[in-house]
């Protein structure tokens, strides 16, 4: 658990380095959740049970059983069950190794230096710094041929009927049936979110581009009228070396998730010119890094 000021934060690194809980104490003593809740401890976590996890050396999805580099083709399995196309990389599946810690920040490194196809060391911080967390994923390539690289976060956050996000996008993939990008298209009326409108409670699943970085989510008020002062009634996603953010938000789930990626869903096969827009090639020793913060909005 880290602890600073009204933050608190719980990271299991033995569950894909998730986190379990980011939680803001209010003035008026009561403690909101900024993401979803895991389940308590003592109770079995799983990768889909966490409040957020990290994406790394890929995110989403990839088809066609992998993909090609100048040095040959690159086969991947499927790697969850019921899923046809290996999904999110396999940070989140991993246990993840402390390498620092104090009562406010957390070092975890994940080592697989020799795994193929991708051989790689990724390190992740967690640290409350008293206005929110920051979360910094880097990973640094590890294998003789270059490989292309992909970074993300997963989080869940909080759903209620009348949840309003905000968050420039400059485009959207349409979804196709086997939840893979479509054609892109100008962000349709209904997901135009600039202005800060109520999320449809509907199926939702698209990969956005052209993000500037930020996303501002706000829950309703109380029925009773408005929240008590010093309450936190949202949480803002400020982020730097994301221009893809994936909007996920299953209809009646009391979650959506907004996913800062470094490249859209299946980049690597996406037709011309967007194909393997925003994936970083890296020879070893070289790296790539996502930065993100989470603050709760009062």
């Amino acid at each position: 658990m880290l602890e600073r000021g009204a933050l608190r934060a719980v990271v299991v690194p033995g569950c894909g380095g998730s986190l379990a809980e980011l939680s803001w104490l209010g003035a008026d003593g009561e403690r909101t959740q900024l993401l979803r809740r895991a389940p308590p401890a003592g109770a079995e976590l799983g990768p889909e049970d966490a409040a957020c996890f990290p994406l790394v050396p890929w995110s989403n999805r990839i088809s066609g059983g992998g993909f090609d580099t100048p040095s040959g083709p690159v086969r991947l399995a499927p790697n969850r069950p019921g899923e046809p196309f290996p999904l999110h990389g396999e940070g989140w599946l991993l246990p993840w190794q402390v390498a620092a810690r104090d009562e406010a920040a957390v070092t975890l490194v994940l080592d697989r230096s020799g795994a193929a196809p991708y051989a790689y060391v990724a390190r992740l911080g967690y640290a409350l710094l008293g206005a929110g967390l920051r979360m910094r994923l880097e990973v640094t390539h590890a294998g003789a041929r270059a490989m292309p690289y992909g970074l993300g976060f997963h989080p869940w956050f909080p759903y209620l009927p009348g949840t309003r996000l905000r968050a420039r996008a400059g485009g959207m993939w349409l979804e196709t049936a086997e939840h893979l990008p479509g054609a892109l298209v100008d962000v349709p009326e209904g997901l135009r979110l600039d202005g800060g409108a109520p999320l449809p409670d509907r199926w939702v699943n698209n990969a956005l581009r052209g993000w500037d970085g930020r996303a501002e989510l706000r829950w309703p008020a109380p029925a009773a009228g408005a929240p008590p002062a010093g309450r936190a009634r949202g949480v803002v996603l400020s982020c730097s070396g994301a221009a893809y953010f994936v909007l996920y938000h299953p209809p009646g789930a009391g979650f959506v998730c907004v996913e800062p990626v470094t490249h859209p869903v299946d980049a690597f096969h996406l037709p011309a010119p967007h194909r393997g827009e925003g994936l970083a090639w890296l020879s070893a020793g070289e790296s790539t890094v996502l930065e993100c913060t989470l603050s709760p909005a009062p």
